[in-house]
């Protein structure tokens, strides 16, 4: 099975597995449950559904036991048998889980997707000075929309503006990898520690919150 690799980063254990496989080469690898079998026949797209195989294999080797994963109404993924938190994102070839204490986010992209036409909708005009600065536009907006979506899902929070509510911190993205952010809702500010990665042609970000202030 094309398990790629397990990291440990500042925040808790990342697990990272490359979409190599058909869905009919992992169900090979994987004994579904009765819920488990209901929901993958729902899914027709064999994207999805390599996705979704590959996502719980790759827990099971991380946890080293097989475990279900449940949603909360928010829609955050939940693992049904342990205490720790957890966070998926799928990019077009991999698939990266986050194991954590606390609430945690994680989110990956391929570095070359070209996001321009949508930078406006998720970057405040104070990050988009600081990107056009940098004279790496592309990878700053790839890195950002990272950073932004690895917050959300940590959040609990709905209905978020990403260009006026979450802000990134300035950093030097060519000599830092760890850098810091906040959601700004009308009642709270919460603040975030992220850290990314280049894996696989990808831009990988995780994050976990760090203080929560009330207004």
């Amino acid at each position: 099975m094309p398990f790629v690799t397990e990291i440990q980063t500042r925040f808790g254990r990342a697990g990272i597995w490359e979409l190599t496989e058909s869905p009919q080469e992992l169900t090979e690898y994987f004994q579904f449950s009765p819920l488990e079998k209901t929901e993958f026949e729902k899914i027709n797209a064999p994207k999805r559904q390599t996705e979704y195989l590959s996502t719980r294999l790759l827990l099971q080797k991380m946890l080293g036991r097989k475990t279900e994963i449940g949603y909360q109404p928010d829609g955050r993924p939940v693992l049904k048998e342990s205490k720790l938190n957890v966070s998926i994102s799928h990019s077009a070839n991999l698939v990266v889980v986050l194991l954590a204490e606390k609430a945690c986010g994680v989110d990956a992209e391929l570095k070359n997707r070209n996001i321009e036409n949508v930078a406006k909708r998720f970057l405040h005009p104070d990050e988009i000075g600081n990107i056009e600065s940098s004279g790496n536009r592309w990878f700053l907006q790839i890195l950002y929309w990272c950073a932004k979506e690895a917050i959300f899902k940590c959040s609990c929070q709905h209905g978020i503006q990403f260009d006026q509510q979450i802000k990134i911190k300035p950093f030097d993205a060519v000599n830092e990898t760890f850098f810091s952010g906040t959601l700004c809702s009308e009642n709270t500010t919460e603040h975030f520690s992220l850290q990314w990665l280049e894996f696989k042609n990808n831009i990988i970000v995780f994050c976990v919150e760090i203080e929560n202030i009330e207004k």
